[in-house]
């Protein structure tokens, strides 16, 4: 049961809720972005990174956390909503969300998935250990655009020059937590 000391924060762009974060008072929006400017997709992870050509799809990452007396009370809740009339023909295999703190992959101290700025010149792209992995909610569709399933997991970089962005990805370690369906 709810106490009258919860609150709930939430952020629309995928960021990890906190007390600063606004907080719910009834229904959110969530709308077509197909109009907004390509933003994660812009993102410089490499040398030879050149952007995409024209708009990409995009989608609205909504996460949500509960605090009772100003400290965290829930685990963050993740979802992802394609708001698109074209979704069920616009895809024949499923499609996959993975929502992470922006600055966890793309931040100059922390994101795993660039070059960064570090006082001994070595990219974090390549860094290793515990230390560099990053907590990412996996959500898997059907190609209809009925969710599946969601996962928390924890992403690391691999390789070097060759590396892959996003890989591998484990449950194992601090970060992940038991697979579990939605209805």
């Amino acid at each position: 049961m709810q106490s009258p000391a919860t609150i709930f924060h939430y952020t629309l762009d995928g960021t990890t809720p906190d007390n600063t974060s606004p907080v719910y008072t009834g229904p959110v929006t969530i709308a077509d972005r197909s109009g907004d400017p390509n933003d994660v997709s812009d993102e410089d992870t490499s040398p030879s990174w050149t952007p995409p050509q024209g708009q990409v799809n995009k989608a609205t990452v909504v996460r949500a956390v509960a605090y009772q007396d100003g400290c965290p009370a829930s685990p963050v809740i993740t979802n992802t909503y394609f708001v698109d009339l074209t979704f069920g023909s616009r895809y024949r295999f499923p499609v996959v969300s993975l929502s992470v703190d922006r600055s966890d992959f793309f931040g100059n101290r922390r994101g795993i998935c660039v070059v960064g700025e570090n006082p001994d010149g070595q990219p974090n792209y390549v860094r290793t250990g515990g230390s560099w992995e990053r907590r990412v909610d996996f959500e898997y569709f059907s190609p209809a655009g009925q969710r599946l399933f969601i996962q928390t997991l924890g992403a690391r970089t691999h390789g070097r020059g060759t590396r892959s962005n996003a890989g591998p990805m484990t449950t194992t370690g601090s970060v992940g937590q038991a697979m579990h369906s939605t209805p």
